[in-house]
This record gives structure tokens, C-alpha cells and sequence, in this order.
């Protein structure tokens, strides 16, 4: 589920009667500009490509300049987040009482509607078995595991329940489990064992220290396989490139706080 924002402006008026009573006043008077606009904000299935939703919001927004603004809006954004006092015509104003009503609606059609319930919310009791790293160059083996603990860490500052790395050595020693020969059989006698509902699987990981014009280059593939169906949750391809003189232990911990970044802003995690 995804969340689209689109804005428009349709008309904005100038201050022609109000500048000259403004002036008359001596800027007693508010010389008042007048915009109008709408905002929409579209709720949007990207499995199904499908609009779920669509909430409109008209903007008639009012800008005051004039002595009498000064003293006033020193104040009144105490009272209501629709007032800002501020001198830069790109203020948040707007769109902060747009969000706002939109996030009221939103949850209100949340609390009626419960099968669209359930497209906002996640599986935070599902359990998961990060499988250690298993490339075929022996050469990058000490990566490999650091790589692993990096990812690890980051899934689990995420909010993800991960399985035991200690207990996963075990089970995978027992039942003769790996990554590149994933059966249906060794799977599920995995997840009973371990009581995990999903296993994540890195492959292809290879590292390049500084060859292609000094920069470092990390890839690898990442999925997350379903248990009991063997249904691919999710897949990504991390590409990481850096050119910073840092240590390869910087270098791969900034490569698996991407890849959760990118798992995030999809909605995979």
C-alpha cells in the first residue's frame, strides 16, 4: 500500500482593494493575498496496481502582510496550527493542515473499514531465520560473516524477531540445510525446528576493494522465502558503491543499512 500526494494551484488572487487600504492605514490594514488550490492524496495498491482510495482537500489559503499581521501572528500560532508567522512565501503551513486532515479522515475509514485495515498493518509476529552467507569465492569469508552480523543487527533495529544465530548453526548442521539448495523438505523440517515462519537468504554476495576507480563495490541478492508455502516474500539486489577511503567494515555496514532503508521505504519490512 502506498500513499500518492498530488497538489495544484488553481488561482491566486493579488491584493489589489486590500493593498490600497493597506496603505491608506499605514499597514493597519492587511494587504491580503488570496490562493486557492486542492490537494489529493490517493491510496494505491502497487501488488494489484489499483487505486484503493481517493480523499480531496480545496486549499484556500490567506497571506496577511501589514503591521497588524506582525503583532498577530506572534500569537495566534499558538491557537491553531492553521496560522504561521512566517515571512518565507514556501512556509509548511499548508500542507501541515492538509496532512492533518487527512490523516483524521484516514483513520476514521480505518476504523470503519476493516478490510482495508489490513493492508496498514504488518506481521510483527512472524518469526524469521536470517541464513548465514554461503558465496563461492573463499576469499571473502570473513565478509561474509561480517556482512551477516551487520544485516542482523539492522533487521532487528527494524523491529523484525529473529531466530538465534547460535540455534541456526545447529539446525543447519543437523538437517544439511544451505542457502544454494533450498527443498521443500529440508524447509519445513527447518521451520519446525527452528519456529520460524520465514527465512532470509543472501546470495551472490561479491566485494570489490577499490579496483574501479578506487571506489568499493558490494552486491549480493537478498529474498525472503515463506516456510511453509515457499512463496518468495520479497526479493532486492543491493548494488552498493562508494568511493570514500573508509574500512571495508564501513563500507558493508552502510551497505545493510541500505538494503533495510530500501526494504522500508517499499513496505517489505
Amino acid at each position: 500500500m502506498k500513499i500518492r500526494v498530488a497538489s495544484s494551484l488553481e488561482e491566486v488572487k493579488a491584493p489589489v482593494v486590500s493593498l490600497v487600504a493597506n496603505i491608506g492605514t499605514l499597514g493597519i490594514f492587511p494587504a491580503i493575498t488570496r490562493t486557492y488550490g486542492r490537494v489529493q492524496f490517493e491510496l494505491y495498491d502497487s501488488s494489484k496496481n489499483k487505486s484503493i482510495r481517493i480523499f480531496k482537500y480545496p486549499i484556500q489559503h490567506r497571506e496577511f502582510k501589514g503591521t497588524t499581521s506582525i503583532i498577530l501572528g506572534s500569537f495566534l500560532p499558538l491557537f491553531s496550527d492553521r496560522f504561521d508567522h512566517s515571512t518565507n512565501e514556501r512556509n509548511f503551513a499548508i500542507m501541515r493542515v492538509a496532512f492533518q486532515q487527512f490523516e483524521n479522515d484516514l483513520m476514521h475509514e480505518l476504523d470503519k473499514d476493516k478490510t482495508l485495515l489490513t493492508k496498514f498493518t504488518s506481521e510483527t509476529d512472524k518469526v524469521y531465520a536470517l541464513i548465514p552467507i554461503k558465496s563461492k569465492t573463499i576469499s571473502i569469508k570473513s565478509s561474509e560473516e561480517k556482512l551477516h552480523s551487520a544485516l542482523e543487527s539492522q533487521f532487528v533495529k527494524s523491529g523484525l524477531n529473529l531466530v538465534e544465530r547460535k540455534k541456526i548453526d545447529v539446525l543447519l548442521e543437523e538437517i544439511k540445510f544451505s542457502s544454494t539448495g533450498l527443498t521443500a523438505s529440508n524447509r519445513i523440517e527447518f521451520g519446525k525446528l527452528s519456529q520460524a515462519d520465514r527465512v532470509i537468504l543472501v546470495e551472490d554476495l561479491v566485494i570489490n576493494e577499490g579496483r574501479n576507480a578506487n571506489k568499493t563495490e558490494i552486491n549480493y541478492s537478498i529474498r525472503c522465502v515463506e516456510i511453509e508455502t515457499g512463496k518468495i516474500i520479497w526479493s532486492k539486489i543491493s548494488k552498493y558503491t562508494n568511493s570514500e577511503s573508509n574500512s571495508i567494515d564501513w563500507h558493508i555496514g552502510l551497505s545493510a543499512r541500505d538494503m533495510i532503508y530500501q526494504l522500508q521505504t517499499s513496505g517489505d519490512i
